[in-house]
């Protein structure tokens, strides 16, 4: 993993969340319960952090969120699990488009950064971030440079702390131009942008 710089040891594994949520009778729409469910996961499975998500349709996971009203289940990006608070870097040369602060704390980004990969015609976004961001519109990050920190509950948008990652072809981006802060990070089953999202597992590393 190369956007950790401060994870240098521990066990990894892929988590499927919504497999993992099959199993159990839980409000997982509460973060701290979540939070206590994840962690139990990873003692279970023996493991420190974990990783996936990407495309997984989060009916059963997400079944009380506000999202079952538009049906939009399906994850556009990654979640990484570590601890609140870990420094987070860009793994590739990137200029920084946007910053959020998003106060929704029932399930909205918390501190969002989006980036334009300067290596592709993609773009980046960092998602559920503490809102100390190292970074502002304009910088112009190199590989390895810390960007944020992940955030705990209070600032991530309500969520169990982990780190959102979404990869996107520039064609999607671009139907927000003047509304960046509507990129979602869920589409419903079958929506035809679908084939603008991209696995960010290389490109991070993983």
């Amino acid at each position: 993993m190369n956007i950790f710089p401060k994870l240098r040891t521990g066990r990894w594994g892929e988590v499927n969340l919504n497999r993992e949520s099959l199993a159990i009778n839980l409000e997982l729409t509460d973060p701290r319960v979540c939070e206590t469910w994840v962690d139990r996961l990873h003692h279970f499975k023996g493991i420190e952090y974990s990783y996936g998500g990407f495309l997984e349709n989060r009916a059963t996971l997400w079944k009380h969120h506000y999202n079952a009203k538009s049906k939009a289940f399906t994850h556009l990006g990654i979640d990484i699990t570590v601890p609140r608070y870990t420094e987070v870097t860009i793994p590739s040369p990137a200029e920084v488009v946007h910053v959020m602060e998003n106060g929704d704390d029932e399930g909205g980004w918390g501190g969002r950064i989006l980036f334009k990969l300067q290596r592709s015609d993609s773009y980046l976004i960092y998602g559920h971030l503490a809102h100390n961001f190292k970074v502002k519109p304009g910088d112009v990050c190199t590989p390895g440079e810390i960007v944020g920190a992940v955030g705990g509950i209070d600032q991530n948008g309500g969520w169990w702390p982990h780190l959102h990652i979404q990869l996107m072809e520039a064609a999607f981006v671009q139907k927000f131009k003047r509304k960046q802060q509507d990129i979602d990070g869920y589409l419903r089953e079958g929506d035809k942008d679908l084939k603008h999202f991209l696995d960010p597992t290389e490109l991070i590393g993983l």
